[in-house]
């Protein structure tokens, strides 16, 4: 039965790089050794300020643009809608003048009496061969 039980396998610690803790440090070193985290963490924290600020500058240049983009398009579009609707007026104004140009009465006496056209008396169709 011994057999049949697995063993199970040991975790090894693989990380040698590790910074290991002592208990006990030589003052001189340790406050070396803070002056040279101090260095790192104000390093990291101006390419983190540098970051960010590059990205705010970024998001606001494409803010910027897009919205000047988005104001020259309103403008043409005011701009297109106004002239569509003041082509529209000419036409229904084109439109008025033609109608009242057009005189059923004046064009019927003129046919009658300086062309000498006139109507005819059968109602049948006339064919010309």
């Amino acid at each position: 039965m011994a057999e049949r039980i697995e063993r199970q396998k040991i975790a090894q610690n693989k990380n040698h790089n590790r910074i290991r803790l002592k208990v006990k440090e030589d003052p001189k070193r340790r406050k070396k050794n803070i002056k040279v985290q101090r260095k790192k963490d104000r390093r990291f924290k101006l390419v983190i300020s540098f970051l960010t600020l590059a990205v705010i500058l970024t998001l606001g240049f494409f803010t910027f643009t897009t919205r000047n983009e988005l104001i020259a398009k309103r403008n043409e579009y005011k701009e297109l809608s106004s002239d569509a609707i003041s082509k529209e007026l000419k036409r229904d104004r084109l439109k008025a003048k033609l109608e009242n140009t057009v005189d059923l009465n004046r064009i019927q006496r003129y046919a009658l009496e300086e062309l000498g056209m006139g109507y005819e008396k059968n109602g049948a169709e006339r064919i010309d061969n």
